[in-house]
């Protein structure tokens, strides 16, 4: 007659494939069988003792009695799953792999119910890395068809943010290894077993001690893409971003620079791609809050430079957005305006060069995606932003010079194209440009060049009229004043920007103008040769 323990080792095997295993006699079994409760006790204690060579032989025979003793162990799991989470976090090696073997041993003969009720309730009392070795081997030793009912269970509890908001560098090892065994046992299971493991992996990635930088990181989301049969790492994304971002919304302007929910978001603006674009509301309250000008520097610092970054691809990131423009607007308005105005100390210093940067990383037009189609959507962060760019041309910081120059140059583009670039708007502009060329900074003045030529190029048609001849007059003075610096790549800058000038100006301004410099200048050959070309073209 066969007994019901063997046919339950045939099923498992029937659907098992990882293990290929001998089935030991049957006079063996048996008096394993019939001695593992005095043996297991034994083992449980031994396991934990202070002689490395008593731990070693008790973790091999551990190994040989889960083989033997088969489900006669299911209710000696009591006494030897703990000895095992102590010994899976033994500096000997050797001890490790045979606990880890004998755990999938358990899960392959022992009902999952069993060291389901066992095991969780540990992890949730006080979770540490050698709870988290056992539980994936016995998650690896269970065979699909049982461990898939109770996947939802493990993954709710494992995505608990006292469980897997953990920077421990072995603890995060154990609980990668856990979620790639998890992995390997779903098959397009329901979605939301996938949210679970999805905010586990970007928790943990988020969190990633130094030594585990290149031990793992987001390519996991691929892993969990096959397994639920998304369609690429942006679907996953795009699935299960609105709960993250909800989850980790809570009071955002309280964030410091290790606050879990800074670095979840952080994780987000950098990896997400299109679901950057298609959650612009959440993402935008989070912003607003978390840039606050009250909220911690450091934190505000590393957000700017997350957003500063993911900003630079927006044609990947706004590939499905809706209500862009009002996103941009509330963006600059609301979140980039308030960090801009001038406040004293390094660190104020620090937050306006970021924010700048930001500015310039909005209004950079991509390839794909056209900002502010509307004339109107322009004019309300034009007429806040200006002021203060323009103030920031005279930062302390040259960085903060530069960045506002290009910020200024962008906003023209813009504005030129939506056709609402005036007079007035350049008479603003162009003045706090010029000063820029006696910048100390070599950077900021080819900068500031450069800025010039564009801001001239089809300036408004009431601007070439010869009632604004004192401001044609003004620039050839200025440009050409500084055209005998002794610095070869800016004069080939202020070349390029006579000749823009050049089209703007009259042909007897140019006449006039040559002739006042000609015998002050130090480069009157070039200049003289300049002129000629100006006045032919003219």
């Amino acid at each position: 007659m066969v007994s019901p323990s063997f046919l339950y080792y045939v099923r498992l095997l029937r659907v098992n494939n990882d293990f290929v295993v001998i089935r030991p006699n049957l006079g063996c079994r048996a008096l394993v069988q019939r001695c593992v409760c005095n043996i297991a006790p034994a083992l449980a204690r031994e396991l934990s003792s202070w002689q490395g060579d008593v731990r070693v032989r008790c973790s091999q025979l551990l190994c040989a009695v889960a083989f033997h003793a088969e489900e006669y162990l299911t209710q000696h799991l009591q006494d030897l799953l703990p000895a095992m989470y102590t010994a899976a976090r033994d500096e000997d090696q050797r001890v490790v792999v045979n606990v880890l073997q004998a755990g999938e041993l358990i899960g392959l003969f022992v009902p999952v119910e069993t060291w389901c009720k066992l095991i969780l309730p540990a992890i949730e009392d006080g979770p540490h890395y050698g709870q988290l070795a056992v539980l994936s081997s016995l998650i690896k030793g269970t065979p699909c068809q049982y461990i898939k009912l109770h996947l939802e269970d493990i993954c709710k509890l494992l995505a608990e943010d006292s469980i897997c908001q953990s920077r421990k560098c072995k603890y995060q090892l154990q609980l990668v290894k856990c979620v790639r065994t998890i992995l390997s046992k779903c098959n397009q299971e329901k979605k939301e077993l996938g949210e679970y493991i999805f905010r586990i992996i970007v928790t943990v990635v988020a969190l990633r001690d130094s030594q585990n930088q290149y031990l793992f990181d987001l390519s996991l989301l691929e892993d969990l893409q096959n397994a639920f049969g998304f369609l690429s790492v942006t679907s996953v994304w795009s699935e299960y971003s609105p709960n993250l971002l909800k989850k980790i919304n809570v009071d955002p302007k309280s964030w410091t620079s290790i606050t879990v929910e800074r670095c979840i978001f952080e994780s987000f603006l950098l990896e997400s791609g299109e679901a950057f674009g298609e959650n612009l509301q959440e993402t935008g309250d989070i912003l607003e809050k978390a840039l606050d000008t009250d909220a911690d520097p450091e934190s505000r610092l590393k957000t700017f430079i997350a957003l500063s970054t993911a900003l630079e691809c927006k044609d990947k990131i706004f590939k499905n957005a809706t209500d862009l423009d009002a996103f941009l607007q509330k963006l600059l308005v609301q979140v980039l305006v308030p960090t801009l105005v001038w406040h004293a100390g390094l660190t104020a210093e620090a937050m306006r060069t970021m924010a700048v940067a930001c500015v310039c990383s909005v209004l950079n037009p991509g390839v794909q995606v056209d900002l502010f189609p509307q004339a109107a959507t322009i004019a309300p962060f034009l007429e806040k932003l200006t002021p203060l760019l323009l103030s920031l041309t005279e930062d302390s910081s040259s960085r903060s010079r530069q960045l506002a120059i290009e910020a200024l140059t962008l906003i023209k583009l813009i504005a030129s194209k939506r056709k609402c670039w005036d007079t007035d708007a350049l008479l603003k502009v162009y003045p706090e440009l010029l000063k820029r060329l006696d910048d100390p900074t070599d950077t900021v003045r080819i900068t500031a060049v450069k800025a010039i030529a564009i801001i001239f190029k089809e300036p408004p048609s009431e601007f070439t009229k010869s009632n604004y001849n004192g401001h044609h007059e003004h620039l050839i003075d200025t440009l050409v004043t500084h055209f005998d610096d002794d610095d070869d790549d800016l004069q080939s800058h202020l070349a390029d920007c006579l000749k823009v000038i050049a089209g703007v100006a009259s042909k007897t301004t140019l006449l006039d103008k040559f002739n006042k410099h000609k015998k002050l200048t130090r480069n009157s050959a070039k200049l003289e040769d300049l002129f000629r070309e100006f006045i032919s073209i003219a």
